[in-house]
């Protein structure tokens, strides 16, 4: 499920009177509605699904915070990948694209979920948290995602349904340059937010900036080298 956001305008959005019909049959509009396991809104900014996500966080913040007194880190850490990290990383390559406000009471929780585990007060810097815990941030996990899904359209392991996504740059233009030889993917220029956060244009960025020594490698070896790669930056 690849979408972009796109925040409408919502007085056209209660006065639009279009209806769907099949059969006779009308479709009822309604401001949210899930698909594959993602709540997808009227206004396509993702704020039903990362509330979504927060509550089931919350549930599991209080589980974490109830059972550390009898549990070891690591069983605790393995509760986290069980009833945390799963909801955090589906489909985050499309809602991880919501802006920050969206964003920001989720890592709040995913924050103080780890604090408990640590047995760390509130008020302790969070980097080394994760940093201890070879956990990564909200941010991180969308970059890990979105960079697993390029090596798998790199090496042609997507359905033929994504094969116009993305255009290598080398084919795009003959120019030799560093940025074509290095198997980089043409970036559109755009102007809108929209745009910016379309997966044509995130991949592809994003993409540019994973180092050359990774892009080869299998998909197995890319997502367990990758990942300590990015956790590398928490000093």
């Amino acid at each position: 499920m690849l979408t972009k956001s796109l925040k409408k305008n919502s007085n056209l959005s209660e006065t639009c009177s279009v209806q769907i019909k099949i059969d006779d049959s009308c479709f009822q509009r309604t401001k949210c509605a899930k698909y594959l396991g993602g709540l997808i809104d009227s206004s396509l900014d993702w704020s039903s699904h990362v509330q979504y996500i927060k509550s089931k966080l919350v549930r599991a913040s209080y589980l974490f915070y109830k059972i550390r007194n009898v549990v070891s880190v690591d069983v605790l850490k393995m509760l986290y990948f069980s009833l945390v990290h799963c909801h955090l990383k589906y489909c985050i390559v499309s809602w991880g694209t919501a802006t920050n406000s969206v964003l920001q009471p989720l890592e709040v929780v995913h924050n103080n979920i780890l604090w408990t585990i640590t047995y760390n007060s509130y008020r302790c810097h969070i980097t080394p948290v994760y940093k201890s815990l070879n956990i990564p941030k909200l941010h991180d996990i969308y970059k890990l995602e979105l960079a697993k899904l390029m090596h798998k359209f790199h090496h042609e392991m997507l359905p033929t349904s994504f094969k116009d996504l993305f255009q290598k740059t080398a084919e795009f233009h003959c120019h030799n340059t560093r940025y074509a030889t290095n198997q980089n993917y043409f970036i559109q220029q755009v102007s809108t937010n929209g745009g910016k956060k379309t997966i044509s244009n995130r991949g592809a960025t994003h993409w540019a900036n994973v180092d050359q020594q990774f892009k080869d490698k299998p998909h197995i070896a890319f997502s367990n080298q990758y990942r300590p790669f990015l956790l590398l930056q928490y000093g």
